[in-house]
């Protein structure tokens, strides 16, 4: 999918001139400086190449440049989704590379997730403040790797680390906000200002230098080998077959580093489009027509995933499409971040300075949760009224609450067939007054 995210600048020249032509010009002058000597003089074409003027010569190589570069520039995507790993993903090397790459993703994952676990063990202690630094620093340098380096899940995974590096912002807007990258980076694309823009479509342009220059060393690696077993009986001495071999172990070697290059200009590739979500999203939002508050980040997610579906799929078989109103109010049950659906009431008190809400969440699925999580956007002019949670059973059960713009209730499990009655009051902010968490019963 590394093609959805290709340079957005229109400035198809500088791609073209400085991803492509530049390195297609440079190999085919070493070409001609290094593999061309090497070839028998009578061989026809070489023979043809002679007998021209030099004008000539310097009009075909010209077309040879424009040929290859050709070439080159719209086989883009099938040489990128090669070195990703796509067309050999199911072979016995591209099964075992994946599950290698795999292993890697659970084993840094475990480790941060280790580091962190001690992490906070010590900080239950005093006299830990250095462990606990050094811990914290070298559970972020192993979570940065994770994150940009590989995907989001091991199911994710390809056999090559390019093609993992390139998954890994692929797959960012969905981890991060349940946006389908697919359907929604052309249309978040209008929104991006020029300047982003350039800036995106030079880090492409980076990464598609360094990937060609590792296709034309291959190539000229290829082309020497060629040479020279043809010619191995006619070299003249040792001497002449060891500088043919260390040539071409040396564009070999420049391959690989080309390779380590692109892979590198990949993550500075990746970045920029990250950013793009990250920063257009909202206008992306109410572009489409949406309307309403977002403040809670799973609210946020909630409303990206129905766009998503609608664009993929149309419209949902046994439910209505998404709403063009943002949700104020989300519960989930965990595992399997399942969406509950819920009945909510307000009574107002004292002339609508505090708002009483009651909220019945049943669970009418077959499964059991072994939590549930209650977001809901506090209303314009009203802030939350601390120690106001709680759920309502044969007797009352407080329950903590994070709150900013909205609140976050943690409920406990909740069976197949059971349901939770939470209430919580709201209270109005005037001038001098209360402010969220600060408000008091």
């Amino acid at each position: 999918m590394g093609s959805v995210f290709s340079a957005i600048s229109g400035h198809f020249t500088r791609s073209l001139v400085l991803g492509t032509i530049l390195p297609v010009l440079v190999f085919l002058i070493l070409g001609l400086l290094i593999v061309a000597p090497n070839i028998p003089s009578d061989t026809p074409w070489t023979a043809v190449l002679t007998a021209l003027d030099p004008q000539w010569q310097i009009t075909a190589f010209a077309i040879v440049v424009v040929i290859v570069s050709g070439l080159l520039y719209n086989l883009n995507e099938p040489i990128t989704r090669l070195y990703e790993g796509y067309p050999w993903l199911q072979s016995r090397l591209g099964k075992r590379l994946t599950e290698t790459r795999s292993r890697q993703l659970i084993r840094i994952t475990d480790s941060v997730d280790h580091l962190r676990l001690v992490r906070d063990g010590l900080r239950r202690s005093p006299g830990f403040s250095d462990e606990i630094k050094k811990l914290t620093d070298l559970a972020t340098r192993l979570d940065l790797i994770r994150h940009s380096q590989f995907p989001g899940e091991p199911r994710l995974v390809l056999p090559t680390r390019l093609g993992n590096a390139i998954r890994s912002f692929e797959d960012y807007s969905r981890t991060q906000y349940a946006m389908d990258a697919i359907p929604l980076w052309t249309r978040i694309v209008p929104l991006v200002p020029k300047e982003h823009a350039e800036v995106i479509g030079d880090a492409k342009t980076g990464f598609d230098f360094f990937l060609n220059c590792s296709v034309l060393s291959y190539a000229l690696t290829f082309e020497l080998l060629v040479v020279g077993v043809w010619q191995i009986t006619l070299w003249p001495d040792a001497w002449s077959i060891a500088a043919w071999a260390s040539w071409a172990l040396l564009f070999l070697v420049l391959a690989r580093l080309s390779y380590e290059a692109a892979i590198n200009r990949a993550t500075a590739w990746g970045a920029e489009v990250r950013a793009v979500f990250d920063l257009y999203r909202s206008k992306l939002l109410t572009t489409l027509g949406f309307s309403g508050k977002v403040v809670i980040h799973e609210q946020e997610r909630q409303i990206w995933r129905a766009i998503s579906l609608q664009m993929l799929l149309g419209d949902p078989p046994k439910q209505p499409p998404a709403a063009y109103v943002v949700p104020q109010t989300i519960v989930r049950g965990e595992p399997g971040n399942t969406e509950l659906k819920f009945s909510r009431s307000t009574l107002r008190l004292k002339d609508g300075e505090i708002l009483e809400i009651t909220a019945r969440i049943p669970n009418n699925t077959s499964q059991a949760f072994t939590r549930v999580r209650f977001f809901e956007v506090i209303p314009d002019g009203y802030a939350y009224l601390a120690s106001s949670a709680g759920l309502e059973t044969d007797t009352w059960t407080a329950l903590e609450v994070r709150d900013d713009a909205g609140i976050e209730v943690q409920l406990p499990s909740l069976a197949a067939g059971a349901a939770h009655t939470l209430k919580y009051r709201f209270v109005r902010i005037t001038s001098g007054g209360p402010k969220k968490s600060e408000a008091a019963a």
